[in-house]
């Protein structure tokens, strides 16, 4: 629950309570634009400040939080800039300057991302503004690859690595999904049936070259939630069925399951607002801004997260790893891995080892890099830079290009969820 107080002038948000003591005030400026937002806890931690500068209608905005600086530039001309500056402080143990420029051409329908560690992305739309063409050009601008191409495949789409993904309806209303190499063989396919009020009644799957094949069930209650899930699968001769049953509270929330040789009881423990506290034997700890902040097993941290100003996690601590994110359109866009002791396995502190590729909402490939870096132009940007001894004047390090990319493709179902990935060649990868 919580409670929001509105000005009566302009009838805009300025306070909310939550049930668990957490509060956020607002402050705008004088034409009513939000400038401030401040986040506190009963807790005795800092309070999270959020400044904002600019207008979209001005063409700059910035975010600027405790652990990231967000300013989106759109004064150029068909050009849009995102910069995502992170200092160095007690959550992260890396500088970097990550900047997304943005080119927009009319007539093509073209949108080009020019990526932060080099090379760009072009997404070529249709008259609907979908993507129906992604290519990746690399890091040296002599060689690109087609991710994506749907605008000469019909009902789907071709992939880079020459596998077909089809999607049809058929004559009894089912949907079809099905992959397909390059000489028509089939790789693997889904068949839904849906009910009139569009639940899911069952799904077959069928992988031919590992000999698996699956059916799936399901049940509901009245109020739409599942209580049953029978499963009848084989790979090979190998009986993988089973079946699935589901408890609910009147709330809405899980009270139990069986997974047909055990029964669970869901065992969690919620604050007033109702955030969980406590799931079994894991115990979770949030920020003043409502977003889990530490996860703590047997009273020992297993992990914790920070957060950028409009609620995005940007890094994930353990006690040997630093995972950094950030995000494009609100999707994950990039990863990297710091360890502790070592260099990173894939490139230098601040260097991306993952992009992810999107066609609209859904993941369609990824890029791994090594030795890979971002622009180290800017002199601020000192994880790229060693220092003189005697006069700690800075010296920069030679740029580290990506020696070696390789590019994956992500493969989803019905609803997103990606159930395999290929290499350039449509082999599965070996790791």
């Amino acid at each position: 629950m919580q409670i929001v107080h509105a000005d009566g002038l302009r009838n805009q948000v300025v306070e909310q309570t939550f049930a668990n003591g957490n509060h956020a005030l607002l402050e705008y400026d004088e034409t009513g634009y939000l400038r401030t937002v401040t986040e506190t806890s009963k807790r005795k931690e800092p309070p999270i400040i959020t400044k904002l500068g600019g207008t979209a209608d001005f063409g700059w905005v910035l975010i600027k939080s405790p652990k990231e600086s967000l300013t989106f530039d759109s004064r150029q001309e068909n050009t849009l800039y995102v910069e995502s500056y992170r200092n160095r402080n007690e959550h992260s143990d890396v500088k970097a300057i990550l900047t997304d420029k943005y080119t927009f051409e009319k007539p093509n329908r073209a949108r080009i991302h020019h990526l932060p560690e080099g090379g760009s992305i072009t997404y070529l739309h249709d008259k609907n503004n979908k993507p129906e063409t992604i290519i990746w050009t690399e890091q040296s601008g002599k060689q690109s690859h087609l991710i994506l191409d749907s605008h000469t495949f019909g009902k789907g789409y071709l992939l880079g690595n020459k596998l077909q993904f089809h999607a049809l309806k058929t004559e009894q209303g089912q949907t079809q999904l099905s992959l397909w190499d390059e000489k028509q063989k089939r790789i693997w396919s889904q068949l839904l049936n849906f009910s009139e009020n569009n639940t899911l009644i069952n799904e077959t799957v069928m992988v031919p070259q590992v000999d698996y094949q699956s059916t799936q069930s399901y049940v509901y209650d009245p109020r739409k939630r599942m209580v049953n899930a029978t499963i009848q699968a084989h790979q090979k001769k190998q009986d993988l069925s089973t079946q699935y049953h589901y408890a609910w509270n009147d709330n809405g929330s899980n009270a139990a399951y069986s997974n047909g040789s055990e029964s669970i009881i869901s065992n969690i423990e919620r604050d007033a607002s109702g955030l969980p506290l406590k799931i079994n034997d894991f115990v979770l700890k949030y920020g003043a801004n409502q977003r889990l902040k530490y996860v703590e097993l047997d009273k020992e941290l297993l992990a914790e997260y920070i957060y950028n100003g409009i609620g995005q996690r940007i890094i994930k601590k353990t006690k040997d790893t630093h995972t950094h994110y950030y995000y494009e359109n609100n999707l994950l866009a990039g990863e990297w891995t710091t360890r502790k002791g070592k260099r990173a396995e894939h490139g230098p502190n601040g260097g991306i080892d993952r992009r992810y590729i999107y066609a609209g909402q859904l993941p369609v490939a990824f890029i791994e890099y090594e030795r890979a870096s971002f622009n180290i132009d800017d002199p601020l940007n000192d994880s790229f830079m060693d220092y003189d001894a005697d006069t700690f004047n800075p010296i920069k390090k030679p740029q580290l290009r990506p020696y070696k990319a390789k590019l994956y493709f992500i493969h989803s179902d019905h609803i997103g969820q990606p159930f395999m990935v290929t290499d350039s060649h449509a082999c599965l990868p070996t790791r």
